[in-house]
């Protein structure tokens, strides 16, 4: 009789035990904030497009150029190849180029948020500027390779 209750209690004692390392583990689980290990929210990613050039320095894309027809944010232009001098990127905050297309109110030079020159030596180029009806880039002259990053 005595071994059966010596039995009974240390089954007791270990399934106590069971349930409360249960219980912490599940205490201390449910407690653990989720670790992030970018530094950038979801959704707050940058996007990226290309101004490539060919071999003969013509633009692969035709200018203008609607990156998005959205608010958004120009984040960086990054120059993998120079184009040549004399020709310029514009950026405009707009959907359109077209003056026809466009309020009477947006003048081109109130649209016009960012002018680089295609010559522009290669590197990378931070703005993280603001386009609050959209982002369309214009070019002219031989255009070097470029990657424009935006959200």
């Amino acid at each position: 009789m005595e071994n059966t209750v010596r039995k009974i209690a240390w089954y007791s004692f270990l399934t106590l035990i069971m349930v409360v390392g249960i219980g912490v583990v599940v205490i201390l689980k449910g407690n653990n904030p989720v670790v992030n290990f970018g530094s950038v929210e979801t959704g707050q990613g940058y996007e990226a497009t290309t101004t490539a050039s060919n071999a003969s320095g013509y633009a692969i894309s035709t200018s203008p150029f609607h990156i998005k027809k959205a608010p958004s944010t120009l984040g960086s232009v990054i120059v993998t190849k120079a184009g040549t001098a004399g020709g310029y990127y514009n950026f405009y905050n707009a959907t359109t180029t077209s003056i026809l297309a466009r309020a009477s109110k947006y003048a081109s030079t109130s649209i016009l948020m960012i002018s680089l020159p295609t010559d522009l030596a290669a590197g990378t180029y931070t703005f993280d500027v603001e386009f609050p009806i959209g982002l369309v880039v214009d070019w002219s002259g031989t255009i070097g390779t470029t990657t424009i990053t935006y959200r």
